[in-house]
């Protein structure tokens, strides 16, 4: 059972699968379940829209839905599609086959490793699909870049579809990722936006991964940020919000973990500058590059 589904009550969950259903086959409308109420197959049809990323032909964003004519006391979902069969399958055969040649990759090159597997995605999608900035606030305009279409085949996407393309690629590489709906606080902003990232799993522990964030404050190909990779509630909630989601607790899975570059004082911080110096100095490099993380503190400007 998928995530999302997991969530739902029974009657709900029946709807969610018919809605499903309907989708794959083209269809043109489902009957909800009697007495169900606009909140709830709004829910529904998000669950189905998270649970399956492949859907990214059908029309989320503007939703139709009437009165049965025969029955009052239900109503019919009316799907929209985004594009005509041949061309939604013409769409799907080349993101099918770009997923498929990532998924090969990252099995070439992260083996068994489920964390790996999860660094190696989420680097290919810092390196190779930028933010979309004008697409934001206009998803009626710039509807792929809100779907893995936006990823695959036009190399650039908001939120929501770096999310659900991180999620898809996931699936096929055989690790755990869900996506994850709440607000976010831009660094700089005082008032807290519609946001979408993922949630990870390495067995039964969980962490967040925010690849869209981590696009943004990487400096180019070259160089990959990773301040929002394996993160738990603890630190996310720093400037995210979320809501019925399962907890995320301290794992030492974070790239700053892993790398012994998270520091909870300023002094810790002052040694590793000098040893990274002195390791410059004595390879004579060109380039000095550092990265490192205070762990739970947001100091002063001047600090």
């Amino acid at each position: 059972m998928e995530y999302y589904e997991s969530r739902l009550n029974e009657s709900e969950r029946k709807f969610y699968r018919d809605v499903y259903d309907c989708l794959t086959k083209r269809g043109d409308s489902v009957k909800t379940p009697v007495g169900m109420t606009r909140e709830a197959l709004l829910k529904c049809l998000e669950a189905v829209q998270f649970d399956y990323p492949e859907l990214f032909y059908v029309e989320f964003q503007n939703i139709d839905y009437y009165e049965n004519r025969k029955d009052k006391t239900c109503v019919e979902y009316c799907p929209k599609y985004l594009y005509s069969e041949r061309e939604s399958n013409e769409k799907w055969r080349e993101i099918n086959r770009r997923a498929k040649s990532i998924v090969s990759a990252v099995n070439a090159r992260a083996g068994e490793s489920i964390y790996q597997k999860y660094g190696w995605i989420h680097n290919y999608l810092v390196r190779n699909c930028p933010y979309n900035y004008d697409a934001l606030g206009h998803v009626d305009e710039k509807r792929p870049a809100y779907t893995i279409e936006g990823v695959f085949l036009e190399k650039t996407a908001v939120c929501q579809g770096i999310a659900l393309a991180y999620r898809m690629i996931c699936k096929m590489a055989g690790v755990e990722a869900i996506v994850v709906s709440g607000r976010s606080l831009q660094p700089g902003c005082t008032t807290y936006e519609k946001h979408a990232w993922n949630m990870v799993w390495l067995g039964d522990q969980c962490a967040h991964m925010d690849a869209t964030w981590d696009t943004t404050v990487s400096w180019g190909k070259d160089k990959i940020r990773y301040d929002y990779f394996f993160l738990p509630d603890l630190e996310m909630m720093r400037d995210h919000q979320y809501v019925g989601y399962p907890i995320c607790r301290q794992i030492k899975a974070s790239y700053f973990e892993r790398t012994g570059t998270l520091f909870t004082s300023l002094q810790e911080v002052e040694r590793y500058v000098e040893e990274r110096c002195k390791k410059w100095l004595s390879e004579q490099n060109n380039k000095m590059y550092m990265c490192f993380k205070m762990k739970n503190r947001k100091e002063s400007e001047e600090v």
